[in-house]
């Protein structure tokens, strides 16, 4: 067969993968699982509502595609095309198992041909029949070309269990295969979707070289104590080379051989921290993983029809905020699952297909990953969350109403709950005080009748960062540099002040809120006017507020520590540090800081 085949006409009963050993071992060291996936194409785009392209995404955000073939059993593809006429078969490797596979790949499990890895050992191609659903397995010298010489499947043939139904029987006597179609301009514009996306023949490996994975696939073995224990060396390996190259007692000096050799010290150190950093960084797949395994548990105990959709799996993070956010996760999914989505015959009355999806997506914005589990169910209700707030005096009867988001966000309040309900919703508030011990955020966005979705913000990494060194008065802070869009100076023209007391500034035409951080933590500043003092524009997700201090000092790499006991936690402060001069200076949230802002509590009078 040749390499640029992709299209099989009729009487081509057999697909084969050229797959070796060294193959293998360039798989994602993850992906436990590998398949044959079979798929109708006419049916599938019917059934699904989607096209092409949509599919191999959907491939692609839950496992890699390892090879693909399309298949045709039409003689004629100028016609539309049917039911069983045009086949896509695909090799795809993955994490996830047997039992909820057909669910990832909108597939029956007659349509899904499990191949053991040790089986492959020694293997060059693997042999798939698309009328005996049989999968054989053979060194490349034995299997030349059976599209030209007729040859049945080698010894050693497996028969699946799960065998679907088989295309229409051709002449049993037919040997020869017809070469690749160049019939009509239908058949191209149909696979080509599939050929932009590189699917028939692309390099499913071209990833390899940014996971940082051995090739050959070994590993050592290291005592989580002693990985932190590296970490916390590197970090402190950072501050000590900044105090020393920027000792104050060298200012003023002439030390060309000190600089060259100081901007050498700095190089390897900042090549040893990115080192330290990716061993610590892990994937989100395996948690991924168990999370569709919920899902699929708790959707057969409850009777109810849902199918996950995945995207951003291979998203990183440190492993300690990974485990700090895995029960979480886990109490967003049995809430979505238990109260946001309906009972198939509510579904079905109110005019949605009666099986659900819930979408879980990671993505990393600037210094944050953003973590969304996502329903197309019943969303909150707006009546019953106002009735119940104002029954456990959250709201008074005297108060003006909330809007709809302030009162989706009263799902996170533990005072919202009574004991009587500890298994409805109590998981919830535990969601929002897990995340704030790494300094993350929990946020709920709903629409009425057509889904939830909750919204996770965490560190990427809790040890060093890179950060912006502000002053105000004689404190110095650390903005996350990731969160950073600009610094600039305004003029009183730009200044607003609304009813509340906050401070609005226009710049090209965006209204952003100030936030004069000398108010917050009452410190006495050396400036007090806006014009004086320099604004930095932060955001977090798509919020954005203004920060207000005395002046910028610089960048800097900032190890991250916790906030002393005898200080405790402080509102809009995720941490401190070591400074160069050995002083203390304190690393700013700037997600909990906008939140502050909208919740108005950072607009106390001015004490100058």
């Amino acid at each position: 067969m040749e390499k640029d085949e992709s299209v099989l006409k009729k009487s081509g009963t057999e697909i084969r993968f050229e797959i070796s050993p060294q193959t293998l071992r360039k798989l994602p060291a993850m992906h436990e699982f590998i398949y044959i996936l079979e798929y109708d194409l006419a049916d599938y785009c019917s059934r699904e509502e989607k096209t092409p392209t949509a599919l191999v995404k959907e491939l692609q955000s839950v496992g890699m595609i390892a090879d693909a073939r399309i298949f045709s059993l039409s003689g004629d593809l100028t016609a539309e095309l049917k039911k069983g006429e045009l086949w896509y078969i695909v090799l795809y490797s993955t994490i996830l198992g047997n039992d909820f596979i057909d669910a990832a790949v909108g597939l029956p499990r007659e349509c899904i041909f499990s191949i053991d890895r040790e089986t492959l050992g020694d293997t060059d191609i693997i042999s798939y029949n698309i009328r005996s659903k049989q999968i054989s397995f053979a060194s490349a010298s034995l299997l030349s070309n059976p599209y030209e010489t007729g040859e049945q499947p080698a010894p050693g043939t497996v028969s699946e269990k799960n065998s679907g139904p088989a295309p229409p029987e051709k002449a049993q006597g037919q040997k020869e295969t017809d070469r690749l179609s160049h019939s009509t301009a239908k058949s191209r514009s149909l696979l080509q979707d599939i050929r932009e996306s590189e699917l028939c023949r692309s390099d499913p490996f071209a990833d390899e070289k940014d996971s940082g994975r051995n090739p050959g696939g070994t590993g050592v073995r290291v005592d989580p104590e002693k990985l932190d224990n590296l970490i916390n060396l590197v970090g402190e390996l950072v501050t000590a080379e900044s105090m020393v190259s920027k000792n104050p007692d060298l200012e003023g000096l002439s030390l060309e051989r000190f600089e060259r050799s100081a901007h050498n010290l700095r190089r390897i150190i900042s090549e040893l921290q990115k080192v330290a950093m990716s061993v610590r960084m892990i994937s989100l797949a395996e948690m991924f993983s168990n999370l569709v395994r919920t899902v699929r548990d708790l959707s057969a105990k409850h009777e109810k029809k849902i199918r996950v959709k995945l995207q951003g799996q291979d998203t990183r993070t440190d492993k300690t905020v990974i485990e700090q956010i895995n029960e979480s996760l886990q109490n967003i999914i049995r809430y979505h699952v238990l109260f946001g989505i309906e009972d198939p015959e509510e579904r079905s009355a109110a005019g949605k297909p009666e099986t659900a999806v819930i979408g879980i997506e990671a993505r990393q914005e600037g210094g944050e990953i953003l973590i969304t589990v996502s329903d197309n169910g019943r969303g909150l209700d707006r009546k019953n969350i106002l009735h119940r707030a104002v029954r456990r005096g959250l709201i008074q009867n005297d108060a003006p109403e909330p809007s709809y988001e302030d009162l989706c966000r009263f799902i996170f309040n533990p005072a919202f709950y009574s004991s009587e309900d500890p298994d409805r919703h109590a998981r919830l508030p535990r969601v929002r005080e897990h995340l704030e011990k790494i300094k993350g955020n929990a946020d709920v966005q709903s629409s009425p009748g057509k889904g939830t979705m909750l919204i996770l913000r965490i560190p990427v990494s809790r040890t060093i960062i890179d950060g912006m060194l502000i002053r105000i008065g004689r404190t110095i802070c650390a903005v996350p540099l990731l969160s950073v869009r600009e610094s600039f100076r305004i003029e009183s023209s730009q200044i607003t002040v609304i009813m509340s007391g906050q401070e609005i500034i226009r710049i090209r035409n965006e209204l952003l809120p100030v936030v004069r951080l000398h108010r917050i933590y009452g410190i006495t500043a050396e400036r007090t006017e806006l014009e004086e003092g320099i604004l930095i524009s932060v955001f977090s997700g798509q919020k954005k507020i203004c920060l207000f201090a005395d002046e910028i000092i610089g960048h800097c790499q900032t190890v991250v520590k916790e906030m002393p006991e005898y200080i405790g936690m402080t509102a809009g402060i995720s941490g401190c540090t070591i400074l160069e001069d050995g002083g203390i200076g304190f690393i700013l949230d700037v997600g909990r800081l906008i939140d502050m802002t909208e919740s108005e509590d950072v607009f106390p009078s001015d004490s100058g």
